[in-house]
């Protein structure tokens, strides 16, 4: 019940959404593990979304699940909006680009990691599109 209030579409201002991109910013800001931290998705990129997406890079992998979900179960009740978190450790290349391209940057521990992680995410593309030369006995 109280999930389906939180992914119920919402609208908001402009002024209301850089109010949640800041509170965003200070919690995973606070996490040490968290390298990187973006915003993609309905919330960046329409004015009519159902939900937040936040895609989160990790300098401590695995790190304890009740932390994140402690996090996200917080702001979730402080916003009454549904967040979904992403780990960009484990997510394909395709998916780190569009986040990276497409996505609003509110951590970024390392300078230029984003970029080091771009770069590297496109490579992996190109690589698993080449063709390979198997030769069968």
């Amino acid at each position: 019940m109280i999930e389906e209030s939180r992914r119920k579409t919402k609208i908001l201002s402009v002024h209301e959404k850089r109010e949640i991109i800041k509170l965003l910013k200070e919690a995973f800001n606070n996490i040490d593990e968290v390298s990187l931290a973006i915003i993609h998705g309905g919330f960046i990129e329409c004015r009519v979304f159902r939900d937040i997406d936040i895609a989160l890079y990790l300098s401590c992998v695995p790190l304890r699940e009740d932390v994140l979900e402690e996090v996200r179960e917080a702001l979730e009740k402080k916003l009454d909006i549904a967040i979904d978190i992403q780990i960009l450790n484990y997510a394909p290349p395709r998916f780190i680009v569009k986040a990276l391209k497409n996505g609003l940057i509110i951590v970024e521990k390392v300078p230029g990691f984003r970029g080091i992680l771009f770069i590297h995410a496109l490579e992996e593309l190109n690589r698993l599109k080449r063709p390979r030369n198997i030769k069968l006995i």
